[in-house]
């Protein structure tokens, strides 16, 4: 499998969560409070099919490594990610942001904070290629919400 195939696959799925999320938040779809959960529980329907898919194909080549501390694991970054996901929507629906300020801003701020805790949780050094890229992280997020000000 080639190394590009993972950072594609992210990058293509995240288009299509933050493209889903875009276009069901506008007023139009988001009748009462039920919808944000409605609009919400899309993307995780499915990365649920493509889990189970991947489960599968793990199984029949005898490579699936399942315990409890993956379900434990796999459940609290579900619950996270849920959480996360609900709260863009509402966000986007409630037009105070530009959403071409709003993802970028949401995207980055997710990169930064799982560098902070893989920093803290599991002691895990930057490199300088890595801690530039935070900073640059840092300073693009500041300069969307100045320009979003303005």
């Amino acid at each position: 499998m080639s190394l590009w195939m993972l950072p594609l696959a992210v990058f293509i799925g995240s288009g299509i969560i933050d493209l889903t999320i875009g276009f069901y938040s506008d007023e139009g779809y988001i009748q009462s409070a039920t919808d944000y959960y409605v609009i919400s529980t899309l993307p995780f329907f499915m990365a649920s099919i493509l889990g189970v898919v991947v489960l599968i194909v793990l199984a029949i080549r005898g490579k699936l490594r399942l315990g409890k501390k993956e379900l434990i694991g796999g459940i609290t970054l579900g619950i996270v990610n849920y959480g996360a996901i609900i709260f863009l929507v509402k966000a986007v629906s409630s037009m105070i942001f530009q959403k071409s300020a709003l993802f970028p801003v949401n995207n980055l701020g997710i990169i930064l904070l799982s560098t902070v805790a893989s920093i803290l949780v599991f002691k895990e050094r930057l490199s300088r290629q890595n801690f530039w890229g935070m900073l640059i992280s840092i300073a693009a997020i500041i300069l969307f919400w100045v320009d979003e000000a303005v």
